[in-house]
């Protein structure tokens, strides 16, 4: 799913959609797999969030390095991944001029207006606190 409103101009993907994974709306049309991480050539800047998710585990894999990343959460916790992609098209601080590829757990599928719309927005009292557990690894690859 993508916002109605992108976060720069130089957003790739199509605004307010929501197709189901891995595929994507391009906005100048047709679309994409985003398992495929395009090169800094894209020049873009996107946030997708991924919900219905089975399980509360993500993984980035890297065929050519033969390494996988990935990040163990509670699902009933984190119901949707938001995955930011500033894929050489940052240009608002503090992601300027980056390419990288973000994955984060997410209680709603959008900031914190959306969460408080949807009804999926946490609400804790004074003094109050929230635990969780993320794990995280990286398998495979060399052994340094």
């Amino acid at each position: 799913m993508t916002l109605p409103e992108a976060w720069e101009g130089t957003a790739r993907l199509a605004r307010a959609q929501r197709e189901p994974w891995p595929y994507a709306l391009l906005a100048g049309g047709g679309r994409t797999d985003l398992r495929e991480i395009p090169g800094p050539e894209a020049g873009s800047h996107d946030d997708v969030f991924l919900g219905d998710l089975e399980q509360g585990t993500v993984a980035v894999e890297n065929p050519r390095l033969g390494r996988t990343f990935r990040l163990g959460f509670d699902r009933a916790l984190f119901g949707w991944v938001c995955s930011w992609q500033p894929y050489g098209g940052a240009n608002a601080l503090p992601l300027a001029g980056s390419y990288a590829l973000g994955i984060e757990p997410w209680v709603s599928g959008g900031n914190l207006e959306h969460a408080v719309a949807a009804g999926e927005a946490i609400e804790l009292a004074g003094g109050a606190s929230l635990e969780t557990i993320l794990t995280a690894s990286i398998e495979g690859g060399p052994v340094a």
